[in-house]
């Protein structure tokens, strides 16, 4: 007969066996290829991930080996204009958890050209939001892409407002813009430099303008561009152009007329 003390030891060492059976890997990390995180860290991440009251959040994310990162976001359809922050990461298994001054996110490891966006319990999201939170291996941008008619407004406004982008070599850019109303014009002429690591051009504009002190702004997303200046008390300079309004603010891209072809 087994006494109650020598009995509650052997229940114990059972529960205890048991307990290792069902999940033998619990403890065991899980290992990342250098050649995955050679792909993570040479290449940038792309995604619209779901927002409650736009359409979407625009997002990239790159992530390099000396443990920064930067991601650039822009709510659709909101007058804000994109962000970009920078911040530390540390890697915990398959999960980067990602610092940006005290605020944090987790992205999930899921192939050297996928990353998932997932909750603060490495959870991803399952069903058929799933595929709406993953951030694939960004397309190089074409830099004669960004060439094109950009507007503010329409016809009527007052006044209308025409951003034309030429690509002249390597990342250097032809930047005009004219203002235009019932009864004058204004133009805008300078040039700037493309910067692919934030995608955005940058004016200095001191070299086209002696008068004026500060870097305009040419950030891009999808469809849209959006001027602004380096720095926010750099502002003034954008209204030096027609009577105090400013040429900042954001431009739909022109769509090209369809060609008619049974003409």
């Amino acid at each position: 007969m087994i006494q109650k003390s020598n009995l509650f030891i052997v229940v114990l060492s059972v529960l205890t066996l048991a307990s290792c059976k069902e999940d033998p890997k619990k403890n065991i990390p899980t290992v990342i290829q250098p050649e995955v995180m050679d792909s993570i860290f040479s290449h940038q991440f792309e995604g619209l991930i779901p927002c409650p009251d736009c359409p979407g959040i625009e997002t990239t994310l790159s992530i390099h080996a000396d443990s920064t990162l930067n991601k650039r976001f822009y709510y659709q359809g909101k007058e804000d204009f994109p962000q970009r922050l920078s911040g530390v990461w540390k890697l915990k298994d398959s999960v980067f958890e990602a610092n940006f001054d005290g605020n944090k996110e987790f992205y999930k490891i899921k192939s050297g050209r996928v990353l998932a966006r997932v909750g603060s319990d490495r959870k991803e999201v399952i069903g058929k939001l799933a595929q709406d939170y993953l951030l694939g291996l960004a397309q190089k941008v074409a830099v004669d892409s960004l060439a094109a008619v950009y507007t503010l407004g329409d016809s009527l406004s007052d006044p209308y407002r025409v951003l034309e982008l030429k690509h002249l070599k390597k990342n250097n850019f032809e930047v005009k813009l004219q203002l235009t109303s019932q009864d004058k014009t204004a133009e805008f002429l300078a040039q700037g430099v493309y910067n692919p690591e934030a995608h955005q051009i940058e004016v200095p504009l001191a070299e086209s303008y002696p008068d004026l002190s500060g870097v305009m702004i040419i950030q891009f997303s999808r469809h849209k561009v959006h001027i602004g200046t380096q720095e926010k008390d750099e502002t003034e300079a954008l209204k030096s152009f027609w009577e105090g309004i400013s040429i900042g603010g954001t431009y739909s891209k022109e769509e090209k007329p369809l060609v008619d072809t049974t003409l």
